[in-house]
């Protein structure tokens, strides 16, 4: 799905239980004829989603009822945004799955009826007829642009809808990060947890105390520090200057021991929590072994390579742009080349792609069927390792529009910045991995495009163009 459709395109549940996406004409026809330039720009959310709520208003009453033919665009605006919501809702849970699904059982199924019920019916107008409120229409009335952004908004009351997280408690998954369960826990409640259960020492719950308050004394500190500045988002992974600091409180114990003690910690607040919920204690370690490897590996906690996996699910998560990305690449790059050919080399180029990429014949075969004298001539017209350069640049290129554009609905803005590199990193290895695949395969005509991803797309592109 492209950026734009997701304005006009409404995920719901099919009967099974699965999502599926239904295009409303109405409301594509509405936003291509009023918002045409912002549909055609790489990153339109913002201008897009503000002309929508200015004309949605889902908590005011309208000044005017503005109208398309018969109708107001006010539902229409509505529809739109709830098409976006939607698709957001969905990805939350795509991604809550792709967290915990492997380790706790969770999946997208369980879900998406928790928290995808929009019906794409029309809201009603009577404030004091009974209604049931889906999350998008929570998710719009309390939307405020200057806060966050749509997509941010609405998977922050995703993760705080109050069902979902009952079900995810019953897996044993708690959602906060290490770091905000040990900046919002005050020390007597962690003398009193690790008193319970199976008891610590007294010598080793005032070491943790004592590590607790200089975690509170450097993270609070700098914490509030970046709130003053404007700074939000969740807490991050304490930084390697922080963890020093700390370190220095502490005697001058080695850094990782801190890291380590704290993470234990959290484990074992972690666990207390969920079993004062649930009403049952989860079966895990929640004492600190000093064995990084056999700790259980709650993604939502972060780790000592915090930012790799991250990166790595992100990256993932984002795969089904990929194919979407390098259709429009290659289609970019042919309609270029074609506009930069006079006639009637812009036929033979055509032509001699699909001789070469749709039946496998040579280069020199093919230039007895354009009508071109020799081989190099084929060569030169086609001109295949610039047009797979042309793809592989445009097609970096959306992919890192599209990431940054989505990337504040799972990360923080500071975990973006030191996320940049290494998530252009991922992609640029796999688009270069399928340009080397193509290259490769382009040394055998006969069998080309039977194995090559590139090849199948760009034959897909050759027989809509005709």
């Amino acid at each position: 799905m492209s950026t734009a459709s997701q304005y006009w395109k409404l995920t719901k549940l099919t009967a099974s239980g699965k999502s599926q996406s239904q295009e409303l004409a109405e409301v594509r026809s509405f936003l291509q004829a009023r918002f045409a330039d912002q549909l055609e720009a790489p990153v339109a959310n913002g201008p897009l989603q503000s002309g929508l709520m200015a004309i949605a208003r889902p908590t005011a009453e309208p000044v005017e009822a503005e109208t398309v033919g018969a109708k107001t665009v006010e539902p229409l605006a509505q529809m739109s945004l709830r098409c976006f919501i939607s698709k957001q809702i969905e990805m939350a849970c795509v991604q809550l799955e792709m967290q915990f699904g492997e380790l706790h059982g969770v999946r997208r199924s369980d879900l998406l009826p928790l928290v995808l019920d929009d019906d794409g019916r029309p809201w009603g107008t009577d404030e004091s007829a009974p209604r049931y409120r889906s999350v998008a229409r929570q998710v719009l009335e309390t939307f405020d642009p200057d806060r966050a952004s749509l997509a941010t908004w609405t998977i922050r009351l995703v993760k705080h809808h109050r069902e979902l997280n009952e079900f995810l408690l019953e897996c044993g998954v708690y959602l906060l990060s290490d770091w905000a369960i040990l900046n919002d826990t005050q020390p007597t409640k962690l003398r009193r947890v690790l008193s319970s259960g199976t008891p610590l020492t007294e010598l080793e719950i005032a070491q943790a105390l004592r590590v607790l308050e200089a975690y509170h004394g450097v993270y609070r500190r700098d914490r509030l520090m970046a709130r003053q500045s404007g700074i939000k988002g969740q807490c991050p992974a304490p930084t390697e200057a922080q963890l020093e600091e700390m370190a220095q409180q502490l005697d001058g114990i080695p850094t990782a021991r801190v890291l380590r003690e704290l993470r234990a910690m959290a484990d074992r607040l972690r666990a207390y929590r969920i079993a004062v919920r649930t009403g049952k204690m989860k079966t895990m370690s929640i004492h600190g072994t000093g064995d990084e490897d056999s700790r259980e590996m709650d993604l939502a906690a972060p780790m000592a390579n915090e930012d790799d996996r991250v990166a790595e699910a992100f990256v993932q998560h984002y795969r089904h742009a990929f194919s979407e990305a390098l259709e429009k690449a290659i289609q970019q790059a042919i309609e270029s080349r074609y506009r930069s050919l006079k006639a009637p080399k812009q036929q033979q180029y055509l032509t001699a792609l699909k001789l070469f990429h749709q039946e496998g014949l040579s280069m020199t075969a093919i230039a007895s069927q354009v009508g071109l004298a020799a081989q190099f001539q084929v060569t030169r017209l086609l001109k295949l390792k610039e047009l797979r350069e042309s793809v592989r640049h445009e097609m970096i290129m959306l992919l890192k529009r599209y990431v940054k554009e989505q990337a504040t609905a799972f990360v923080s803005l500071e975990q973006l910045e030191s996320l940049d590199a290494k998530i252009e990193g991922a992609l640029v290895e796999q688009v270069d991995q399928l340009m080397a695949e193509d290259a490769a395969q382009a040394q055998s005509p006969k069998s080309y495009g039977k194995g090559s991803r590139f090849a199948t797309v760009l034959c897909q592109s050759l027989d809509r163009l005709g």
